[in-house]
């Protein structure tokens, strides 16, 4: 005689779910009647134990805290060896708490840390990425709660460092919650504060954004920092960045100041860039320009950028008498640009013989021969 299969004891019910060896036949199983869901509902939790616990990433993908807490109280692993990496450079890459980041699930990221005791184990250097990427991904109430947490954003090892990665992502409110963090823990002497606007405002002139120049000069950036041998002036020149450049010489930027091989602003105004930087939201990113505005000579509307950058630089006392103008000069001759030619010989360049031995002839520095 038939009879439901509800009515059996529930330890048989158990046993027959434990021989199931897929998610969806024990899902299929527990859909008979109300009886066997109470039952395997919590049994399909545990099944999420098994290292690929897709669920997981589920939960934290949507933001579904109940599903999280479920999963937690049924005992899954947050540190199976799919989704947790001691050994590679960050342990939490593919870990589901970077889902909820990724996301903007602020809910899901305490409860892995809280609720599945995450902050317990995690080292100072795993929270790098995690807040990295809440940077990145513009998500201002994740990072605020990791920085009320007390991780400090300024020890990155691996990573942009964090004033950098806002500027990247062009959010000036970010830049603003991270000094004003800063000031309130006292993370930062005055010297490494130097550094950090220093880089962003570098940053900012390759990116463009007058927006996060001007906060970031009216929080005490030096105008002159160097980063990696050069300014944010040679930042802002070598991208096309006319506004930019204008901004940072108003502020004081110096138009004379070379690198090691005598290189400075007006040389880097002689050449297009090879990309143009577009807008989308927030960022700013960059497109590859058209071939034949690489191609010498140049199109005029492209001599006509080069030449008002150059113009804009003598206007703020650029050298064209000096080793900078005489590199300029030469490119403006070797691409052909008569209107920049005559523009730099009116104002004193005169091709002089530059002697690059005292840095090596590398193919970056015959770049701008």
């Amino acid at each position: 005689m038939a009879f439901p299969l509800s009515d059996l004891p529930n330890e048989i019910i158990l046993a027959i779910a434990k021989e199931l060896h897929s998610e969806g036949a024990i899902n299929a199983l527990a859909r008979t009647s109300r009886h066997l869901y109470s039952l395997l509902n919590p049994f399909l939790y545990q099944y999420h134990e098994h290292p690929k616990i897709p669920a997981l990433h589920w939960a934290a993908q949507g933001g579904y805290a109940s599903t999280l807490i479920s999963l937690l109280d049924a005992g899954v692993d947050l540190y199976a060896s799919s989704i947790w990496f001691p050994d590679q450079t960050h342990t939490l890459t593919h870990h589901p708490l970077m889902t909820a980041i990724w996301n903007g699930h602020l809910n899901i990221v305490e409860l892995l840390l809280d609720r599945g005791a995450m902050s317990e184990r995690l080292k100072e250097e795993d929270y790098e990425l995690p807040l990295n990427r809440a940077i990145w991904h513009g998500h201002i109430p994740i990072l605020q709660f990791f920085l009320q947490r007390g991780v400090n954003p300024w020890h990155t090892r691996k990573m942009d460092p964090a004033l950098v990665a806002a500027v990247r992502r062009g959010c000036p409110e970010m830049l603003k919650l991270l000094l004003r963090d800063a000031e309130h823990r006292q993370l930062l002497d005055p010297s490494q504060r130097l550094q950090e606007l220093g880089h962003a405002l570098w940053v900012a002139g390759h990116h463009g954004n007058d927006e996060l120049i001007h906060l970031l000069l009216a929080e005490g950036a030096d105008v002159n920092f160097r980063w990696d041998g050069t300014t944010s002036l040679d930042s802002a020149v070598i991208n096309d960045h006319y506004s930019t450049a204008k901004i940072l010489l108003q502020a004081g930027a110096d138009p004379k100041m070379l690198d090691c091989d005598d290189i400075g602003p007006l040389a880097r105004a002689t050449k297009p860039s090879e990309a143009i930087w577009l807008r989308q939201g927030t960022r700013r990113y960059m497109n590859p320009r058209h071939p034949s505005h690489l191609v010498v000579p140049y199109p005029q509307v492209v001599r006509d950028e080069l030449v008002a950058m150059t113009r804009l630089l003598l206007d703020y006392g650029a050298d064209a008498a000096g080793p900078d103008g005489a590199t300029a000069l030469r490119i403006a001759m070797r691409t052909k640009n008569p209107e920049l030619t005559n523009l730099l010989l009116v104002h004193g360049a005169r091709v002089l013989g530059i002697n690059r031995t005292t840095h090596g002839a590398s193919e970056e520095n015959n770049y701008w021969v």
